[in-house]
């Protein structure tokens, strides 16, 4: 492989991550199909449906450590999934360097805090404030 001062020399061979980033997209794809069609059909099709949604289902729904798990879960793999494919997007659309790189970095930030505000939320939910 030439080099010149323009070309990043990379090693030759096989790029685990860039192998398996594919394989794991459409992997958590099938978790968040599974995990969101779980949650809408324990919201919606069970007794009054939407009506009853409000603080006192959530505090009831998330006084059970299943819900949380559930719902961090959900959060996560949203997250984690909608900012590696948007990764990928600017990666592939974005030619010019340090767009590309504060574009990545203003995305990582906001899965970040998105991921930051939902953990906090779910982990410090108190359902007794519902009485």
């Amino acid at each position: 492989m030439s080099s010149n001062s323009e070309t990043v020399a990379r090693p030759e061979g096989l790029h685990i991550p860039r192998v398996l980033a594919p394989i794991a997209l459409r992997l958590s794809s099938l978790a968040l199909i599974v995990l969101a069609a779980g949650a809408v059909i324990s919201v919606a099709m069970t007794d009054e449906g939407l009506a009853r949604f409000g603080f006192a289902y959530l505090s009831s729904r998330w006084s059970s450590i299943w819900w949380q798990t559930w719902d961090f879960a959900l959060l996560w793999l949203a997250l984690v999934h909608g900012g590696h494919a948007t990764r990928e997007y600017v990666h592939e659309r974005v030619k010019r360097p340090a767009l590309r790189f504060w574009l990545t970095v203003a995305l990582a930030g906001l899965v970040g805090t998105a991921g930051l505000l939902g953990t906090v939320t779910i982990l410090t939910f108190d359902p007794t404030l519902a009485n």
